[in-house]
């Protein structure tokens, strides 16, 4: 039973206290300019005001007289405009630009085979090699059909020295 009295009290306490807490922030609010206010806000400079000016003395604008038209009212020149023949369409000869071969096409390579862009993709297999990342492609003959037995030769590595290697397609 001790302890559970000590706990109500203790819990009494905290509810005091941020009744307080909310009571200070109340008071900040509504005054900011209180000694209670750490961040009290800075105090602007009172601006001299002046009195009213003594305006100039009123005039009255001059007043406004009517003047009649004319009886008969004058000629403008307008210029009548004059006609001109419109050129006939001619037969100019143009040279037709030549077509650009298109760079989506790929050239043909003076070699037997062609290097296309590689195809990046994970071990489709999960192979449980760690970190193991290897090279790999395809041999393909003119037609796009797999070609078996070609020498590839591959080099390089972790170690720039190393020599070359003979790989066979297939």
């Amino acid at each position: 039973m001790n302890k559970r009295r000590m706990l109500d009290r203790l819990t009494m306490g905290v509810l005091i206290v941020t009744v307080a807490m909310l009571a200070c922030y109340a008071l900040i609010y509504v005054a900011p300019d209180l000694p209670l206010n750490p961040l009290r806000p800075i105090p602007m400079e009172r601006v001299m005001e002046l009195g009213p000016v003594p305006s100039p003395t009123p005039t009255v604008p001059p007043t406004w007289t009517w003047t009649p038209p004319p009886a008969t009212p004058t000629l403008r020149n307008t210029p009548t405009p004059e006609f001109t023949e419109t050129p006939r369409p001619s037969r100019t000869p143009t040279i037709i630009p030549s077509p650009t071969t298109d760079p989506r096409i790929p050239t043909r390579s003076p070699f037997k085979f062609t290097a296309t862009t590689p195809v990046l993709r994970s071990d489709p297999y999960g192979a449980a090699c760690g970190n193991w990342g290897g090279i790999g492609g395809q041999v393909i003959d003119i037609d796009g059909s797999p070609l078996k037995g070609a020498s590839v030769v591959g080099w390089g590595g972790p170690v720039p020295e190393q020599e070359k290697k003979v790989f066979i397609s297939g």
